[in-house]
């Protein structure tokens, strides 16, 4: 369930990402280094993405979670 979340999660960062590459290109600012930057932007958003998802995948396994992996959930449930 958690993993269907963040799956939808991904398709909402990917689509604010598309749109925001259409306005840069409808109003002129769409050049390569403009939209590069937005790709880049959506590359790093992703990435974070698929490493809380990896946090969470960890917890779930039956063992002692280090401080940081705790700490990362209590960030994640506030998210």
């Amino acid at each position: 369930m958690i993993q269907a979340r963040f799956q939808f999660v991904e398709s909402s960062v990917q689509v604010k990402y598309a749109t925001e590459k259409v306005e840069a290109m409808r109003y002129g600012r769409g050049s390569p280094s403009v939209l590069a930057a937005i790709d880049g932007r959506l590359q790093e958003e992703l990435a974070q993405l698929d490493q809380w998802v990896q946090s969470i995948v960890a917890a779930n396994e039956p063992s002692v979670l280090p401080e940081d992996k705790a700490s990362t959930l209590e960030f994640l449930a506030q998210q």
